[in-house]
Formats: structure tokens, C-alpha cells, sequence
């Protein structure tokens, strides 16, 4: 299914038809599937759907014994050659690239040796650029890349690999080119090939906990219908009362300041990347220098930053620079639970990108060189770091099942879904147990604090009202009860029971540390009101900076409370919240908090809630705090783990094949108990059934080899021009290029197809020219199978050659 709706996205004239069908059948569908399982109208969609998929659209493919289905047609590749023909194949509708590396004797010295290495990723990078460009790299996931290379370049395997993972591709198979190797030294080459196509860097346990989710696409959100439920006003102990002087120009500099640098947070938009798949997963992480190990030497520049103000005047220090295109460093504020202080120290924080791109690309080595510019000894690089991740809904009790003590609340969802009637759709069951998650954490803080700090060790960024809208309406009016079902605490007893306390930007900061005016406190000691430019606040700054020990307690002082008009709030209680979510609000989020409101930071729960759903993003995301926990890492395990140490136990591997090869090599390497997936043999059209390639061939399926065969157009395409294969291809009325390409099909062989443009003539590449030539659909014809295509010229008496 993912292949056949990765063609969908060519947008060639046949694909925006069925474009065009899909969401008819959608619109149709719509009003009925409001009391549906979403995941039973998705499977009846794709039902109808794909039962008129045109064939055009499906390039005919064969199953690998991997379990990967590989086309049947596949263009060789010259590395010299490679972007402009990937792209032509591409469009002209083959799926199956077959990468070429040079051989010459040139390539067999150190210095050519060192120039493949070099030369050919930068290719493959320019070709992927190439594709994605002319908007052709949505069909990643309907290609398949093989690469053929001569026995002593094997070891270019990893850097190709990391350049294709980059970008999303993978190589499905490693051919061996076996042509002029003798059986004696076929082992070593095959021991070196099969070392080689290996990960050179094992992946870490991340990989391995995540690798698992990524086989189901997100489920398409359901349009919810309209909604009659009661608001509920979260229960506020003390209504704000606002100050007379409220209009001031004192509170307008503060509004202006607010306005200009913190207002791009209520955007709420989701850490993501384009070109995603939809069952893919995006992840980011953040590495903090340890604070014990390094003291970062404050300035008013650094301390804007530290408050939210970016400086233009900044001039960034070593500290700063993580020298990679995988890293931005900012700083983070220093402080405690409940306390903050003018300290800042230095953070990573990674792009977004796809768990194999952290595993195969210079990603985890780049951030290691910037912790060790700092002087951080490597066995405290674990000691504070967390991730994102975006999975859907329905993948999301398959990652919590992995972290110990969400283990049994997993289970006890799955559960009560199973027995519910009608039984929870996977995305309900999701959002049950996310619920559930939240709640639990929420009601066992242990002290007054940061709200965000307690959600551990896994915290919901997305906002939870927007997760509620895309549930069918009866599961959304079944909500509030089956939560609380699970959840087995007090409902009506509010969240953090020991109270919350809000964040602190810079103009709130230096409010409570005496340096400026306040807006609540008429009687501060402070002289001066609160800079609004650039230079005053860099003064206020290099003030606050002189006067730290000051400031500093002032700031550890500062009891645990809501910094803002009227004094305490009451959170909501579970049910409260519950309700909220019904009509689309998250009120443990600063959008929608009337204690956010009141903040004079307007910023209470940071992450929580704070990245809104939508069509264009429909990921739940999730932060993990404590990666030890959210993994199930045991401390012995965790202190050894890296990943240059730690190879999954279930690791997707390149499959080897082997190119040229002939009956005594393929023993050879039978012989020392290797497996071939795909052997390529030299055989064409005019081969007779009793020579030695064709007997091969008719052998490699009983020993689950996939039979491949490359020249199929005979010596120097002398095959082309015989009487035979004219007069053959005369009788069916096509070229004799595509009898030849019918006739591997018909055999049951996959082929390599030399040049494209041979085999088209005038016809362009474009619109899937070559699976119009290779189906009968071109001039006006409509598809004939192989077998009836070759029903003519195979019939008793026919001419060997056809």
C-alpha cells in the first residue's frame, strides 16, 4: 500500500486521476463514518481503492527472500552518469536503479581507490538533490537501489549508505562483481563483501526501541461533527483583580517587549521536516553541557539570550560554534525546581531528522567533537540530554510498552479497549493512554515546582484538546469517563497538589530583582523603569550582571506562586481538564491556562500542550526527560551503551548478490555456507534452454537465489538487429527492445536494462513512458500481459530466438 500511494505523488497526469478518485471515495465516506472505527474506514477505503489501482501505476515487481518486493526492470547506472539518467528512469516509471561503481584499472591504485571514496557520495548527493528538486524524491518509498561494485572498492559501501540515508533511500541489495574471479579466491572476496555491507557505525538502543514503529502509516484524521457539550470555567480561587493603573505606560513597555520577542511562542508550531512519510518518525534531541564541568562567563548579550532577547550585537564564542550543519547551540537558563538564576549554560539542539539519519550520517561524531572542544569528559556525555519524537497515535502504546513504569498502565488500556464495546480504535486507545500518563504524573508531584518538571519521563508537547477533535463524536462523548476509568484517581481533586509556580523571562527577572519597576509592587525600591530599546536593555543587563549576587537572591527567594495579578490559582482537576479537551482546549497548556493568562510571563506549562495538531502535522509528539526510563535501560547497561558499542538484536541488513557469476563460483560460495539473495547472469533472448547460463538461471529459484539477468539484448545489442528477434517482434507489432524485456518477465528473471533512451527511441521520458512501451499502452493500445504478448511467437515451432 505504501508504494502503490507513494505513485500518487509523481503528479503525472495518472496519478492526479487517481488523486482525483481517492478523494471521491473519501467525500463519500465521510458522512457514515462518523459513529466508524477510524482504522475499519481507512481499510475499507483502501479496499475499494485499490481493487481499480491502474496497472500503469504498479511497476510488475518480484519478492526477495528478504521479504521486500524488488521490480522486475531495472536501468544500470554509471557512476559518471548518474543524474541525469535517475531522473529520466524516474520519471519514465522505472523503480529499480542499478548503481554501477567504476572498475577500471585507475580505480585499483590508493589515490583512485581515494577518489571513488570521495567523489562518488558527493554524486549520489547531487543526484538525490537532483530528484528532489524536480519534486520526484516523494517516490522514495517505491524505489529500490542496488549497487554493483568490483571486489576491491567494497569498502565504499558505508559511505554510500550514509549518503542515500540521508536523504531516506536505503540499498536494498550489494552485488558482488564477480567477473574474472576464480572459484580459489571467491571466498575472501565474499568474507570482505559480507564484512563490509555491515553497519561501520551499530546502531544504539534508540534505534532499536524506535525501529519497531515505523511500519504503519498515521492514521488519516476523521473531520469531527459538531459538538453540544457545556463549557466548564476552570475553578480559579482568586479572580484576578487588575490594577487601576493597568493602561499605564509602564505595562505597554511590557506588552511591547512581550510582543517583540516572546509572542512567536504562541504560534505553537511542531519541531518538524518536510518530505516526511507518513509512517515515518522525526525526531530532535538536546544535549546540555553538564553543569558541574563547565562555567560559561556571563555578559549582557548572554543574559538577554538567557531571558528570550536575542542581541544583534552578540558575538558568539567557541562555546557556540558546534562546527556541523547537524547542530545549533543556544543557552539555557541554570536553575532548580522552583528557582531560576542569571546563570545560563550552553545547549545543543539537533535539526530534525529521521533515527537511521543518526545513524548514518556524521550527526552523533559532530556532537562528540563539540563536547570534547569543551573539555567534557566522554563518560559524562549521557548525563543530560532528552529527546522529541513524533509518532501517531496508534504507535504511540507501542513506544510507552517500552518504558518500566508505563508498562502496566499500557497493558491495563489495551485491556479495557479490548473489552470495551465497541472496542477502542487504535488511535482512541492512544489518546486514552496518553490521558492517563498525563494525569498520573501530574497528581503525584511531590512538591511545588515547574509544572513540566513532574511530567516524567515522558511529556506530551501536543496539545491535547486538538487530539480530542479528530476522535469520532462517540468516542469523543465516551472520553471523560473512560479516562478517569483508568486513570483510578480523584477526579475532582485539582492536579499538583502542592501547588505551581510560573517561568520568568528577562523583563521579569530583573522586575523581581529590584532592578526595574514592577507592575505589581507600586512600593519597589527601584528607581528605574524597564528599557525598551536594544541599548537600554543591554545596560539594564550589564547592571543586573554587576549586582548578581543580589539579583541572584532576590531570585531564590521568590516563594512558589504564579507571578502575577490577584495572587494564587487553583489548577484543574482531572475532569476539569478532561471536559476542556471535549471542546478543543488543553488547559494545562499556556494557549488555553486562564493562569497563563494571568502570568505576567504568560508562561506556566512551557512544553506542555504547546505544539498544536493539524493535517498538515498530525504526529504526537513526545519529549522524552529521563531517556534511562523512557528506553527501559538498565544503569550497568546504560553507563557501557554507545553507539559505536551497542548493535541491535533485530537489524535490517543489506542483501548481497552476486554479478557474473556461473554455476562453479555460485558452489564456492555455497561452499563456505554464504547465502546469495540475487546472482546475475550474462543470458539474452537467443540463449537455448540446455547452455550452461540458462540451466543456472532455471536452478537459482529451487535454492531461493532471484534470478537476474543483465545484457538481455545480446553482445553489443547484436540480438536487437537478428532476423529472429525482427521477425518475432514483427508478428506482435513492438520493438524488439521490449520483447526482449517481455521475455525476461515471461521467464520469471529480473533485468537490467543498459540505456533508456535505446529502448524509447523518439518517445520522451516522461508520463511513465518506459511502463507505457513495457505494458502495450503506448499508440493507443491497451495492456497485454506477458503471457499473452508472447503467446505468438512462443508457440511450438517457433523460432528459438523469440
Amino acid at each position: 500500500e505504501r508504494v502503490r500511494l507513494a505513485e500518487l505523488l509523481s503528479i503525472d497526469p495518472e496519478a492526479l486521476q487517481q488523486q482525483k478518485r481517492l478523494k471521491a471515495l473519501l467525500a463519500r465516506h465521510e458522512g457514515g463514518a462518523k459513529f466508524t472505527n477510524l482504522e475499519a474506514v481507512v481499510r475499507q477505503l483502501f479496499t475499494i481503492f485499490f481493487k481499480d489501482f491502474p496497472v500503469l501505476l504498479q511497476a510488475p515487481s518480484l519478492p526477495t527472500p528478504y521479504g521486500w518486493q524488488i521490480p522486475i526492470f531495472g536501468l544500470e547506472v554509471g557512476a559518471n552518469n548518474t543524474q541525469a539518467t535517475a531522473s529520466d528512469a524516474v520519471r519514465s516509471g522505472l523503480r529499480h536503479v542499478h548503481i554501477l561503481l567504476p572498475s577500471g584499472p585507475t580505480t585499483r591504485a590508493t589515490d583512485g581507490s581515494t577518489f571513488v571514496r570521495k567523489i562518488l557520495p558527493l554524486k549520489l548527493a547531487e543526484v538525490l538533490n537532483n530528484l528532489q528538486q524536480k519534486h520526484l524524491h516523494y517516490l522514495r518509498e517505491a524505489m529500490v537501489i542496488t549497487v554493483r561494485t568490483p571486489p576491491h572498492l567494497v569498502f565504499v559501501l558505508a559511505e554510500v549508505r550514509k549518503t542515500l540515508a540521508t536523504a531516506g533511500y536505503a540499498v536494498a541489495c550489494w552485488f558482488l562483481d564477480v567477473r574474472g574471479c576464480t572459484p580459489a579466491d571467491i571466498g575472501e572476496h565474499w568474507q570482505a563483501i559480507s564484512a563490509a555491507k555491515a553497519p561501520s557505525e551499530a546502531a544504539d538502543a534508540l534505534q532499536k526501541r524506535l525501529q519497531g514503529l515505523g511500519g504503519r502509516a498515521s492514521p488519516m484524521p476523521i473531520p469531527a461533527a459538531s459538538r453540544a457539550f457545556a463549557a466548564l470555567a476552570v475553578a480559579v480561587a482568586v479572580r484576578a483583580v487588575r490594577p487601576k493603573d493597568l493602561e499605564s505606560e509602564r505595562e505597554e513597555i511590557f506588552q511591547q517587549l512581550y510582543r517583540r520577542y516572546f509572542a512567536h511562542y504562541d504560534q505553537g508550531l511542531a519541531r518538524s521536516m518536510l518530505g516526511l512519510l507518513p509512517h515515518e518518525i522525526p525526531m530532535q534531541f538536546e544535549f546540555e553541557v553538564p553543569r558541574p564541568l563547565y562555567y560559561m562567563n556571563m555578559t549582557p548579550e548572554l543574559l538577554l539570550m538567557r531571558g528570550g532577547i536575542n542581541s544583534p550585537s552578540f558575538a558568539p564564542g567557541e562555546a557556540f560554534q558546534s562546527d556541523s550543519p547537524w547542530w545549533l547551540v543556544e543557552i539555557d537558563g541554570l536553575g532548580s525546581k522552583h528557582h531560576q538564576v542569571l546563570q545560563g549554560l550552553p545547549e545543543a539542539n539537533s535539526v530534525v531528522v529521521r533515527p537511521k539519519t543518526v545513524l548514518n550520517s556524521s550527526l552523533p561524531d559532530d556532537l562528540v567533537g563539540y563536547l570534547d572542544k569543551l573539555k567534557v569528559p566522554r563518560e559524562q556525555h549521557k548525563g543530560s540530554f532528552q529527546f522529541t519524537v513524533g509518532v501517531s497515535a496508534a504507535q504511540v502504546p507501542q513506544l510507552l510498552r517500552r518504558t518500566p513504569p508505563l508498562r502496566r498502565r499500557q497493558e491495563q488500556t489495551a485491556e479495557y479497549c479490548r473489552t470495551r464495546h465497541p472496542p477502542c480504535s487504535q488511535q482512541y486507545e492512544g489518546l486514552l493512554l496518553l490521558a492517563g500518563m498525563v494525569l498520573e504524573q501530574a497528581a503525584a508531584c511531590p512538591s511545588c515546582g515547574f509544572p513540566k518538571r513532574c511530567q516524567s519521563p515522558w511529556l506530551l508537547r501536543t496539545h491535547v484538546g486538538d487530539l480530542v477533535q479528530t476522535l469520532p463524536e462517540e468516542e469523543q462523548q465516551s472520553l471523560v469517563d473512560d479516562a478517569l476509568q483508568l486513570w483510578n484517581g480523584h477526579p475532582d481533586v485539582p492536579l499538583y497538589p502542592k501547588g505551581i509556580m510560573d517561568y520568568l523571562h528577562f523583563p521579569e527577572m530583573a522586575e523581581i530583582g529590584g532592578m526595574v519597576k514592577t507592575r505589581l509592587d507600586d512600593a519597589s525600591s527601584a528607581r528605574e523603569e524597564m528599557p525598551l530599546e536594544m541599548a537600554g536593555l543591554l545596560q539594564l543587563a550589564s547592571r543586573m550582571l554587576r549586582e548578581r549576587e543580589e539579583v541572584d537572591q532576590r531570585l531564590r527567594g521568590r516563594r512558589c506562586e504564579v507571578n502575577g495579578y490577584g495572587g494564587s490559582w487553583q489548577v484543574p482537576s482531572g475532569r476539569q481538564w478532561l471536559l476542556a479537551a471535549q471542546e478543543g482546549r488543553d488547559l494545562m497548556s499556556d494557549h488555553d491556562s486562564p493562569i497563563s493568562k494571568a502570568s505576567l510571563s504568560s508562561t506556566v506549562w512551557r512544553s506542555m500542550g504547546k505544539w498544536r495538531h493539524s493535517t498538515e502535522e498530525p504526529r504526537i509528539f513526545l519529549e522524552c526527560r529521563a531517556p534511562k526510563t523512557c528506553l527501559g535501560v538498565r544503569s550497568e547497561k546504560w553507563r557501557q551503551l554507545s553507539r559505536l558499542g551497542c548493535k541491535p538484536e533485530e537489524e535490517t541488513d543489506v542483501a548481497v548478490g552476486l554479478f557474473g557469476g556461473h554455476q562453479r563460483l555460485l558452489k564456492a560460495i555455497q561452499g563456505i555456507g554464504a547465502f546469495v539473495a540475487i546472482c546475475a547472469v550474462k543470458v539474452h533472448p537467443g540463449k537455448r534452454p540446455d547452455e550452461p547460463e540458462m540451466r543456472l538461471m532455471s536452478k537459482l529459484a529451487s535454492q531461493g537465489t532471484l534470478p537476474m539477468a543483465y545484457g538481455i539484448f545480446g553482445p553489443q545489442n547484436a540480438w536487437l538487429q537478428s532476423p529472429h528477434a525482427q521477425s518475432a517482434a514483427g508478428r506482435l507489432k513492438i520493438a524488439p527492445s521490449t520483447l526482449a524485456l517481455k521475455w525476461a518477465e515471461h521467464k520469471g528473471f529480473l533485468a537490467l536494462v543498459p540505456e533508456l533512451q535505446h529502448l524509447l527511441g523518439s518517445v520522451p521520458l516522461d508520463h511513465r513512458s518506459f511502463m507505457r512501451l513495457c505494458l502495450g499502452h503506448h499508440e493507443g493500445r491497451t495492456a497485454w500481459p506477458c503471457s499473452v504478448g508472447l503467446a505468438t511467437s512462443l508457440r511450438p515451432g517457433a523460432p528459438r530466438a523469440a
